[in-house]
């Protein structure tokens, strides 16, 4: 009983746990993919400026 109660309160932790880093990861996931845009795409619009 006591094994079942403790497994059944992990698993809500666990659960509760794996949907906060959800948001998280992806936030930090979303700023990592705009700094590398950002560092690509810059020198490319100031080349572009200078031609044009």
């Amino acid at each position: 009983k006591i094994a079942q109660a403790y497994e059944h309160e992990v698993n809500n932790r666990l659960t509760r746990f794996a949907s906060l880093i959800e948001p998280i990861l992806v936030l930090v996931l979303s700023v990592i993919v705009g700094a590398i845009l950002l560092t690509v795409m810059l020198p490319l619009i100031e080349i572009m400026s200078s031609i044009g």
